[in-house]
């Protein structure tokens, strides 16, 4: 399943850059988040791998973010993977003329074993949440 979401920030792409790169700003914008924890290289760079757990509902979830490519202030891109998930996310941040921040996010989800199921009966569930997501950053950033 392959999906393309869009945000538009009212903020300058060096605002938007600062809260995207601080990891400690996650929790602001992700209220499931419960932590994160950096398993392998330098946070932020390519190759690089983070521990995210979450509390979905009182279910924990954990997933393994790697680092693809981090090419900020214009794109940064990486994968996640939990059980019966894998999830390739790629975001470009373009700055526009009137000072606010064209945030375009790509995503791609491979399901396995009896994941493929909730991709197929969750099908809209999922742009919906990244939607989300991006809309609670572009809050979080606006306030900020």
């Amino acid at each position: 399943m392959k999906y393309t979401t869009e945000v538009i920030i009212d903020r300058p792409r060096a605002d938007v850059i600062a809260k995207f790169e601080d990891p400690e700003s996650m929790k602001a914008w992700q209220p499931t988040l419960q932590r994160y924890e950096t398993l392998s290289g330098a946070p932020g760079q390519p190759g690089s791998t983070m521990k995210l757990v979450y509390d979905e509902g009182g279910r924990t979830m954990e997933m393994v973010e790697t680092i693809v490519a981090n090419e900020l202030p214009n794109e940064f891109h990486a994968t996640y993977e939990t059980v019966g998930v894998y999830n390739m996310q790629k975001n470009w941040f373009t700055e526009m003329e009137d000072g606010k921040t064209r945030w375009l996010s790509e995503s791609e989800f491979k399901f396995s074993g009896l994941m493929i199921l909730m991709g197929i009966f969750m099908r809209g569930a999922f742009p919906k949440q990244t939607l989300q997501t991006m809309q609670n950053f572009k809050a979080f950033v606006e306030a900020n």
